[in-house]
């Protein structure tokens, strides 16, 4: 049996949210063994041939376009995108591999939400879309060779 830890931090202002992050650890529970590649903590199967991911992975794809629009334009819009990717992100199944990884981008684009709702142009919360669009590029890359990347959004290009 694995313990799941998740930790969130956040800086606080005064009294605003300035910067959050989350880090996922799994830790072996004591003297519990973990379970083999062909089964999972129940017995179940854990073969990902009948997991449809390609929802999780368009919705990856999509969301790190969101994370690249609001970096870009700080604009109102390109926010509350970021906000519904992130929901779009919750409902869809990824692969047993990258649970983690999803719970991480799923928290860091809704803090990236409600940070820029009430400031457009923080830099913590630049910062912290930046490094979850990059952490779903590299997801991206692994399943899909072909997949290729524009690069990193240049912070405030076209705000207006």
């Amino acid at each position: 049996m694995l313990a799941r830890f998740v930790l969130v931090t956040a800086l606080a202002a005064t009294s605003a949210v300035v910067l959050a992050g989350c880090v996922t650890i799994n830790v072996p529970a004591p003297n519990a063994t973990a379970p083999s590649p062909s089964s999972s903590e129940d017995g179940a199967s854990s073969d990902n041939s009948n997991v449809d991911d390609s929802a999780a992975l368009s919705a990856l794809q999509i969301g790190g376009g969101a994370l690249y629009g609001w970096v870009e334009t700080y604009s109102s819009e390109d926010c509350s995108y970021v906000s519904y990717m992130a929901d779009q992100l919750e409902d869809a199944t990824p692969l047993d591999s990258y649970r983690g990884t999803y719970e991480t981008v799923i928290t860091n684009m809704k803090l990236v939400g409600q940070v820029c709702a009430g400031d457009p142009r923080n830099r913590d919360a630049v910062t912290v879309a930046i490094s979850t669009r990059n952490l779903m590029v590299s997801i991206l890359k692994e399943q899909d060779e072909a997949y290729s990347d524009i690069g990193d959004p240049v912070p405030g290009r076209r705000a207006a």
